[in-house]
């Protein structure tokens, strides 16, 4: 008679954010009572095709009890470099908000465990949706 052993299959180890694929974002801080309006025309004029993990703002306890939100803009270009990057539509709610843009990474792929997703989101707020087995 065969029998059967059962074999434990550990989990395999989270990848820290600092060797996990990235890739390169615009984003600025905002005034909070904007964040919903800016959110909303970001989503319309700078969708995230590629990044829909990504949480599009992020938010930041600083000293003092004050909260910092910073907001993702759109993908940045290769060179990085700010003014090119761009797209009319954001550059020109960037100029009525009164914007400053800065260069930060995101992680380009989703988290495929939650101790993946912790690390992630040290650089940037990410989803986390744990597979189902069915």
């Amino acid at each position: 008679m065969d029998m059967w052993k059962i074999v434990h299959i550990p989990d395999k180890p989270p990848i820290p954010p600092n060797q996990q694929p990235t890739v390169n974002v615009l984003a600025s801080v905002i005034d909070p009572k904007h964040a919903n309006t800016l959110i909303r025309r970001l989503n319309q004029i700078a969708p995230f095709e590629n990044l829909c993990h990504v949480k599009r703002i992020q938010k930041k306890h600083l000293e003092g009890g004050k909260t910092q939100l910073s907001v993702i803009l759109c993908l940045a270009s290769e060179d990085n470099s700010l003014l090119n990057s761009l797209p009319q539509d954001v550059q020109e709610l960037s100029n009525s908000y009164q914007l400053s843009p800065f260069v930060t990474k995101v992680c380009k792929y989703a988290a495929t465990s939650k101790e993946e997703w912790e690390e992630q989101c040290k650089l940037w707020p990410t989803s986390y949706h744990p597979p189902t087995y069915y």
